[in-house]
């Protein structure tokens, strides 16, 4: 082989091997992405019921909260 097809053979050889670091990068980055997700995941409909249910008594309690500052609010204004 003549010299200009072994460099390229060589550039072709260092192209490789950098596309394979990248894809072990990506790879590695996919599982932690993974790992996360999972985590963020509520492990039974019973977790996902009593987070529910949490969020429903909050969300009702500052509702409640708002209403009664809005009352009051109401009878400042009448006076």
């Amino acid at each position: 082989m003549d010299e200009q097809t072994m460099n390229k053979l060589s550039e072709i050889e260092r192209n490789m091997k950098e596309f394979g670091r990248d894809i072990k990068e990506i790879k590695e980055a996919v599982n932690e992405i993974q790992a996360k997700q999972i985590k963020d995941v509520p492990d039974s409909p019973e977790e996902t019921n009593r987070l529910s249910d949490t969020d429903f008594q909050y969300l009702n309690m500052r509702i409640t909260e708002i209403e009664k500052r809005v009352l009051a609010l109401e009878y400042r204004a009448r006076e």
